[in-house]
């Protein structure tokens, strides 16, 4: 319901033209969450939020002690925000892509590929680009950092942590928690939490893209029933295209 009611408010927006106003002010948003704005933002290139649950709205003042602020700069064409991290700082996130959890030195390219053999960008670039770092400092204590922004982007974590847009200048979200547990409770505030799942989806699944004739669908769900009690669905995913292999994309 709450996809589509974005959906109708978007296209209200670019029918009539209606803007959307933001207090671009750095405040607190939260208990131990700010947020920061480039000295130049357009709020009508980002905003309604595609993250967040609702617009923040300030709670009080950034706490002088607050070492966690990104600098905003451009650089050959290129909107940057950058945060410094205290040295053996352990770094997570940056959305998914193969390799190991730890993605201290990693650079990681936030644009979704259909990438299902892993073979491309050397499996760097999946399904889900999350503009997300999770960072652990090595007294246990946690931040986040959250980039609100949908543009082509690259998350350079080599020595610092650098988002890197092709679009105008975006916002940065910083939490900070006593532990990592604490920043994705606070994260899961902002960005809103999951449904629980139904208890059919915790069985077994199996997908392909087909099976030919559609008696081959039943067989195999009967002979999953049969040898794993856990077994629920079948998916078949591409092959009602004609031809299957034909290009889906989304034209808005």
């Amino acid at each position: 319901m709450r996809k589509k009611v974005l959906i109708i408010y978007l296209l209200t927006l670019s029918c009539f033209g209606f803007t959307y106003a933001v207090d671009t002010a750095d405040k607190l948003i939260g208990n131990d969450v700010s947020i920061f704005y480039p000295k130049v933002y357009d709020a009508k290139a980002h905003t309604p939020s595609f993250a967040l649950l609702k617009e923040p709205t300030a709670v009080g003042e950034i706490p002088a002690n607050w070492s966690l602020k990104p600098i905003f700069y451009s650089k050959n064409g290129k909107a940057i925000a950058a945060l410094a991290i205290n040295k053996g700082t352990s770094l997570y996130g940056t959305g998914e892509n193969t390799g190991s959890l730890l993605r201290n030195g990693n650079r990681t390219t936030l644009w979704n590929t259909d990438n299902y053999k892993y073979s491309l960008h050397n499996g760097k670039r999946l399904y889900q680009s999350h503009p997300w770092v999770l960072g652990v400092n090595k007294d246990g204590s946690a931040f986040g950092v959250i980039a609100d922004n949908t543009w082509k982007q690259e998350l350079d974590l080599s020595d610092s942590i650098r988002f890197i847009s092709d679009g105008p200048a975006f916002r940065v979200i910083v939490i900070r928690r006593n532990s990592p547990q604490e920043v994705m409770t606070a994260l899961a505030d902002l960005i809103g939490k999951m449904e629980m799942p139904p208890l059919w989806s915790l069985g077994y699944q199996q997908c392909r893209y087909s099976y030919v004739p559609d008696t081959r669908i039943k067989n195999v769900a009967d002979t999953f029933t049969q040898r794993f009690a856990m077994s629920r669905s079948v998916w078949n995913t591409v092959a009602w295209m004609r031809p299957w292999r034909t290009n889906v994309r989304w034209n808005g």
